[in-house]
């Protein structure tokens, strides 16, 4: 619950700022022309993305202690 709750309060701020000071000043790291990097870039970004995101998702969980695995579910019910 902590992990969402900070989330919510600042990363959500965070990613509207940036947008804000992309379409305002031109100064974030957000660029809309592919061609100013590349077509491959632009493929290979969103994998390098995905993994970027899932290690920051994945540390986040582990710093602040995540939910703990549950027991395994015996003969497809659970509560046994």
């Amino acid at each position: 619950m902590r992990a969402g709750l900070f989330s919510v309060t600042f990363g959500s701020p965070w990613l509207q700022l940036f947008g804000v000071l992309h379409e305002r000043y031109g100064i974030s790291p957000m660029y809309t022309d592919i061609a100013e990097f590349g077509w491959l870039w632009w493929i290979v970004s969103i994998p390098v993305y995905l993994l970027l995101w899932d290690a920051v998702f994945y540390a986040g969980h582990r710093e602040w202690g995540g939910v703990e695995a549950e027991e395994p579910m015996r003969g497809g019910r659970r509560g046994r």
